[in-house]
């Protein structure tokens, strides 16, 4: 809602009242948020809703986007249909409607090709296999 945009832009500007140097929010997308039933249109909507409350009130504040990193399961789609590329592609996408947004792709950071392997994982590659 509006009103918890609000206070989480507030909260932002309480953290950084007084502070001196860049001020960064790191605004990370773990794998899991793909697997909420929550459209990424929505999601983005109210992310670009709270930066810019945000910048309202500390306008010299920079937000830094880490996209989900890679996973497993990534192309089976969640309980909305969508898979983990389209909110990746819709934080980038948003993150490019801002000079002082900037997006950094967290897919590649993970190597599939170092990741454990059967039995030591689970179906994701991400959370430790559990019997």
């Amino acid at each position: 809602t509006e009103d918890l945009q609000q206070a989480m832009a507030n909260r932002m500007a309480i953290e950084f009242a007084g502070a001196t140097g860049r001020k960064v929010i790191l605004w990370s997308l773990g794998t899991n948020d793909f697997g909420f039933n929550i459209d990424p249109a929505t999601m983005k909507n109210k992310a670009l809703a709270t930066w810019d409350k945000a910048k309202a009130l500390i306008p010299d504040v920079e937000v830094f986007i880490l996209t989900p990193i890679y996973r497993g399961d990534k192309d089976e789609p969640n309980r909305g249909g969508w898979i983990l590329r389209d909110y990746h592609d819709a934080f980038v996408e948003i993150a490019g409607l801002r000079t002082w947004v900037t997006a950094y792709d967290g897919i590649p950071i993970r190597d599939p090709a170092t990741d454990l392997t059967e039995p030591l994982h689970s179906n994701d590659h991400v959370h430790p296999y559990i019997a």
